[in-house]
């Protein structure tokens, strides 16, 4: 594994932009401007939150409507932790949804079928 190398196997990191944060070793910024970003904004006017944001992004990738493929997420970013600036939970400690959950999940399919039988309790990030 290129990730945490945790044994719980590749997570999502919320990215910061913040003096002294570092990257972890190994994970991959999927954040934009880069290549595997969500090309659908979270727009309140437009009555788009956060939630139908990942959905479209879901449904886009699936259909292959992005600049990439199934296929590229899971030679790409299997085994890697990815970052997004997305929060990781909510105020309540509740998953938020992001994007980079959804990669997560096609590039590491057998782990998050595990993940998805015993889920873990979200925990908020270090500051």
């Amino acid at each position: 594994m290129t990730g945490s190398g945790s044994s719980a196997g590749p997570t999502r990191v919320q990215q910061r932009r913040r003096a002294g944060w570092r990257k972890p070793p190994g994970a991959v910024s999927v954040a934009r401007p880069h290549r595997f970003h969500n090309p659908h904004r979270v727009d309140a006017a437009a009555g788009v939150d956060r939630a139908e944001a990942v959905r479209r992004f879901r449904e886009d990738l699936v259909a292959g409507r992005l600049g990439y493929t199934v296929d590229d997420v899971r030679r790409e970013l299997r085994g890697r932790d990815l970052m997004c600036f997305c929060p990781v939970v909510d105020d309540r400690g509740e998953p938020v949804p992001c994007h980079a959950q959804v990669l997560l999940e096609v590039a590491n399919p057998l782990r998050t079928a595990t993940v998805a039988a015993n889920p873990p309790r979200a925990v908020r990030p270090a500051p």
